[in-house]
């Protein structure tokens, strides 16, 4: 057992754990509690390897069972979310945090089934499924609200400002990151300060506005660099680009993109380092370097197949596919494209489909095979169809929210005024029953008065 646990403590050093991280892990080792001991190390080595991650936490679970430990369950249940969220596989991830919040329910901990349903919230979202997303972060938020857990409200805000900007209702997109910065300044939250800042920067990208889209990139920037804060230096250097990449400045575009690789390595995040590779494929595709794009869209794809990401896989196929068609390498673009179909069929999302149709219909078009290029032409407008006839669904239920949510400011405006013209009417009855006794009162004394006059006189 001790050669065991000192393999473990090696393996925990070798990750760059802190001296606190550390001594936990030797208190753990003292109290013989292996499953904490898994999780400990499953939680360490998430960002470098998820598959060695995901057996950690197997392990721990099969203790925990033996052991009838229902918080270690729920935890594990959650960071099994967390791998299976990283990794693209948002239903797994539903699966799991709901099988957590469960738990967490009947431990009674608020928290921690708040922090589930925020989860299950942004995996929805993640799916595009927004409507469901926005009432599971509601009732998170409701939850963080009432049991005042100010230091994750920013958080949950954030996350419901992503999903309104999504269904471009942009009001609540920016109440809600705009709560959350308030309430992160209000605790001095930096970290969450910066990422409330990020988001309102997408906001204004979102608008177009990228004047204003700069400006808070750039005031996040600054917090980051404060916070020494090396994910969300990558975030906002990326986001950064991003701006330049839709202004059609591609040069500018690409220093910001090289910044966040470079922080992407140094937190040696596989996931980060994927999209990071993927965003450069796209930029030096449309500075008409299709060598170079191809470079770094191949070592994000491969990045993908390590974490088993199957959207990432499919989407850097398909980039890659779409850079060899420019070099008329056909061959090469229809290997991958081969490898995409079956991973978009799989994972089914309309999104995946146009791509891949777009893709194949110019490669057969480049080949002068009209036939097939004519076939997958139909197959692309039918998916256009199909997202075009969500996005009217998605904009007929904002409106219907949004004449919901207009009708019931004016009835609580309503309510309000119905409210003071009582509270008026209430202070005028008082008034008149304070008159009534003052006068009752003189009716009573006046006699007495009178009375005691004469007997003076008398006297």
């Amino acid at each position: 057992m001790r050669i065991f646990l000192s393999v473990y403590l090696f393996l925990f050093v070798a990750f760059g754990a802190s001296a606190n991280a550390i001594v936990r892990f030797q208190n753990l080792v003292q109290q013989k509690d292996s499953a904490q001991i898994e999780i400990e190390i499953a939680h360490k080595i998430r960002g470098t390897s998820a598959e060695i991650s995901r057996q950690h936490l197997r392990k721990a679970l099969q203790l925990a069972n033996k052991n009838k430990n229902k918080k270690q369950k729920a935890l594990i249940y959650l960071r099994l979310g967390n791998l299976d969220f990283d990794s693209g596989l948002y239903n797994e991830a539903i699966k799991k945090y709901e099988y957590s919040a469960v738990i967490y329910n009947i431990l009674k901990n608020i928290s921690q089934e708040a922090i589930c349903k925020m989860n299950i919230g942004d995996s929805y979202y993640m799916l595009n499924n927004y409507r469901q997303a926005v009432q599971i972060l509601q009732t998170a938020l409701q939850k963080f609200e009432d049991i005042n857990d100010l230091k994750r409200m920013p958080t949950c805000n954030n996350i419901l400002g992503y999903v309104y900007l999504e269904m471009e209702n942009y009001p609540q997109s920016f109440e809600h990151h705009y709560a959350a910065l308030k309430i992160a300044r209000e605790i001095n939250d930096t970290g969450n300060v910066a990422h409330s800042l990020l988001c309102i920067g997408n906001y204004y990208s979102a608008l177009k506005q990228d004047t204003k889209a700069l400006i808070a990139y750039r005031q996040a920037l600054d917090y980051y660099k404060l916070n020494d804060d090396i994910r969300g230096l990558a975030n906002i250097y990326n986001n950064i680009g991003e701006v330049y990449e839709n202004s059609g400045e591609y040069e500018e575009s690409l220093k910001n993109h090289l910044l966040s690789l470079e922080y992407e390595k140094k937190q040696n995040s596989i996931q980060g380092l994927s999209e990071s590779y993927n965003n450069l494929g796209e930029i030096y595709a449309k500075l008409g370097k299709f060598q170079k794009s191809i470079e770094y869209s191949v070592m994000a794809y491969k990045n993908f197949k390590k974490i088993k990401n199957k959207s990432g896989i499919a989407t850097t196929s398909i980039n890659i596919a779409e850079h060899y068609i420019e070099l008329k390498i056909f061959t090469e673009a229809k290997i991958y494209l081969s490898e995409a179909t079956p991973i978009v069929e799989e994972l089914n999302t309309n999104e995946q489909f146009v791509h891949l149709y777009k893709t194949l219909v110019k490669l057969y078009e480049k080949q002068n095979d009209y036939k097939r290029a004519l076939l997958f032409y139909r197959l692309l407008q039918e998916r256009e169809g199909i997202l075009q006839a969500q996005k009217n669904t998605d904009q007929l239920k904002k409106l219907e929210l949004d004449y919901k949510t207009e009708n019931q400011k004016n009835e609580i405006i309503s309510l309000k005024k119905d409210r003071k013209l009582a509270q008026a009417e209430m202070e005028q009855q008082k008034l008149w029953i304070y008159i009534l006794i003052m006068l009752f009162i003189s009716i009573l004394i006046f006699p007495v008065v009178i009375y005691l006059q004469k007997r003076k006189i008398q006297k």
